[in-house]
């Protein structure tokens, strides 16, 4: 990218005035920040990052910045200003840091100084090396790049290392290939704040190409991230510009449901409709809610309908002969070659376009003939659902454990317990309620509110095209979907979510958000009473809904109890930093987001008990108890194990439950939290608590 004669001419008269204007601005910001160093940096981390303290230092960077930038390598400005960036600014969280130290190291290799990318690279994978890899793997990515994140995954963390990788690529003539690779580290790890300078180093790199070899498998790596990096990803057809076979499984399928995702938003439904005496412009809702017994098909217009309309949608071309093979080969697409999920896509298609009463009617003549099933799935109180919360390590999988251990409980599923790079208690944890697109994102829905096309689009992602993930809980949420959908069966579970689009049709089309609700919860229902059919049985909800989103049970039907566990705030924090490597939060800032939970909680158990009072329920169905007396006191243990299953048995809770280990982890603070820390944390409750004294 070139500048003018006029620009650098003018760019020069204005070098001074602005050299003093930034002068001013540095000298400031070291005066303010330096002045904090000795006091606090044995104390807390986080209140100066690292490289503050940095090799090159501001001058040199400055003076380098302003030539890049009078030579017409606007790059290499951009380069050098998120140097200074990273230097000066950043001094609040380590956490930012990583992702600008890796930005800084992209760039400092495309400028040919690689001791200076080798630290910044190193660094900038310090500590955060696996959560990166993780994101490669987990977000479609061709498998070149996947695996070389998997290879290197150590590597990264070590400047050492990272300057042998980057003296390797060179001499092997493919350091493209490797500036390619560490561009996707980039954008994974912060694609809302990095996405387009991922994308302008991406397409500086065209020139790049002219003097770089780069391998075939790293030019479909390129594509594919610089079209996610613009927000386009495959919007011009994917299967049309490279050959299947060059693909490995797993992206091949993330790349066919993006690209059929974009078909989905952009192509449009025909819609016939063939009768003898019948006049669609006075076919009105008002006709059906009269006649209509509630989210039945036994109405005095099922006839009429069954006999004189005939509708035809066509969603022209929904799968290519192309796409048809690749389903035909792959038994993980095996639930798209039925007439039922060609019909869903169809009517949530209408829905997405605001045509609801064809939408609603696309699907009668599936689910006519399921009614009675569905309706009984619906009513059915079915088994207890016990749900087990907390507020982040503090201690509710010690409430799940000596409760699972008695017979005939069963954990509402999780992902599949072997779906990489997932943590191990993924296969019992339900995302079905407030993970991505769940539960809580379509409660209160509205057609009228600008977040109804995003909310709709990504329960389409998550639960019925299974894909493709944009982050790790949409893909930890999708493979949970793939296990509910595996264990209920392809029909079922189409069954399921096919009723529940026509009742949120019908019910858009009446502008009646309570049934809308309605129709939300007997969805949770009819998946829970289909993997659960024994009444007698219990089942647990580990982490199902945070304590901070108690508000949820009120769209949740069935016999609940609710249990949430809290913790010393001490231990609590101490674990955070044990067991959480990702964990980067003051003293003042864990505190306050703990206290905004435990408000949270306060607010909703108040609102929920309101809820059932009024409906004339048991309002005692939410329950907190403390970690420690979960621990130490038997009484409070039996007093738990009686209301859910009417009896106590040392035997059934001691199965998977050891208070002999449990009991280590009280007071564990006292040596691993410093007396700053402890103080901090104390003040910052204290305080808090007290603005929060109404």
């Amino acid at each position: 990218m070139l500048i003018s004669e006029n620009l650098k001419n003018n760019l020069k008269d204005h070098i001074k005035k602005v050299i003093i204007m930034r002068e001013k601005i540095l000298i400031s910001l070291i005066m303010k920040y330096s002045l904090h160093t000795k006091r606090y940096r044995k104390f807390r981390k986080n209140i100066l990052p690292l490289n503050f303290w940095h090799l090159i230092p501001i001058k040199q960077i400055r003076s380098r910045m302003f030539n890049e930038l009078i030579k017409g390598n606007v790059l290499g400005y951009l380069i050098l200003q998120n140097e200074e960036c990273n230097i000066l600014f950043k001094v609040k969280k380590e956490s930012n840091t990583f992702t600008d130290l890796i930005a800084t190291g992209i760039c400092f290799l495309l400028i040919k100084d690689k001791e200076a990318a080798a630290n910044r690279l190193s660094r900038g994978f310090r500590n955060n090396s696996t959560r990166i890899v993780s994101r490669i793997s987990t977000y479609g990515f061709p498998n070149d790049v996947v695996e070389w994140a998997n290879k290197h995954n150590e590597n990264l963390e070590s400047e050492k290392k990272v300057q042998e990788m980057i003296d390797l690529y060179n001499t092997e003539g493919q350091i493209t290939n490797l500036i390619i690779y560490l561009i996707v580290g980039l954008y994974v790890s912060d694609k809302k704040r990095y996405g387009g300078l991922s994308a302008a180093i991406l397409l500086n790199l065209n020139s790049y190409f002219k003097d770089h070899k780069i391998h075939n498998n790293s030019t479909k790596t390129y594509d594919v991230l610089l079209n996610r990096c613009l927000n386009t990803f495959n919007k011009q057809g994917f299967f049309k510009k490279y050959d299947l076979k060059l693909f490995k499984i797993d992206f091949l399928i993330s790349a066919f449901k993006t690209n059929f995702l974009n078909k989905f938003k952009t192509d449009s439904i025909k819609y016939e409709l063939n009768s003898n005496n019948f006049d669609q412009d006075k076919f009105d809702l008002e006709y059906l809610e009269e006649n209509k017994k509630p989210f039945q098909w036994e109405f005095g217009t099922q006839n009429f309908i069954k006999n004189n309309i005939f509708s035809k949608y066509k969603f022209e071309d929904i799968f290519d002969q192309e796409e048809k093979s690749l389903i035909d080969r792959n038994e993980n697409l095996e639930y798209m070659r039925s007439d039922i999920f060609s019909k869903i896509v169809i009517s949530f298609n209408l829905i997405f376009n605001k045509k609801y009463i064809e939408a609603y009617e696309n699907l009668i003549p599936y689910l006519n003939d399921s009614e009675e099933l569905l309706t009984e799935l619906s009513e059915k109180e079915g088994p207890k659902k016990i749900f087990i919360a907390g507020y982040g390590w503090s201690g509710s999988g010690l409430l799940y454990d000596f409760l699972r251990g008695y017979p005939d409980t069963h954990s509402m599923p999780g992902s599949h317990k072997n779906t990489p790079f997932l943590n191990e208690d993924a296969n019992v944890e339900p995302m079905i309620h407030q993970g991505p697109g769940g539960l809580m994102s379509l409660i209160n829905l509205d057609p009228k509110k600008n977040k109804y096309k995003a909310n709709l689009m990504k329960f389409f992602r998550m639960y019925i095209l299974l894909g493709p993930p944009e982050d790790y809980f949409e893909y930890k949420t999708i493979h949970s979907n793939i296990e509910l959908r595996n264990k209920l069966g392809n029909n079922r579970y189409d069954l399921i979510v096919a009723k529940l689009i026509s009742e949120l049709a019908l019910n858009f089309a009446q502008n009646k958000s309570l049934l809308i609700n309605s129709a939300i919860a007997d969805f949770e229902h009819r998946i829970f009473n289909s993997l659960f059919s024994n009444p007698n049985s219990i089942v647990l909800f580990n982490n199902s809904i945070n304590a901070a989103k108690v508000n949820l049970l009120k769209y949740i039907k069935g016999n609940i109890l609710f249990f949430a566990v809290d913790r010393g705030l001490h231990d609590q924090y101490l674990d955070q930093k044990i067991s959480n490597k990702f964990f980067f939060s003051s003293p003042f800032e864990f505190t306050l987001i703990k206290q905004n939970k435990l408000e949270n909680f306060k607010r909703g158990s108040k609102k929920v008990r309101q809820y059932f009072l009024f409906k004339g329920e048991d309002i005692n169905i939410i329950k907190s108890y403390y970690f420690e007396d979960l621990v130490k006191n038997e009484k409070v243990r039996k007093e738990i194990c009686e209301m859910v299953f009417g009896y106590y048995d040392s035997v059934y809770s001691y199965k998977y439950f050891n208070p002999n280990i449990s009991i280590k982890n009280i007071g564990k603070s006292k040596l691993g939290v410093g007396i700053i820390e402890k103080i901090q944390l104390n003040i910052s409750n204290l305080y808090l608590k007290f603005l929060s004294i109404d």
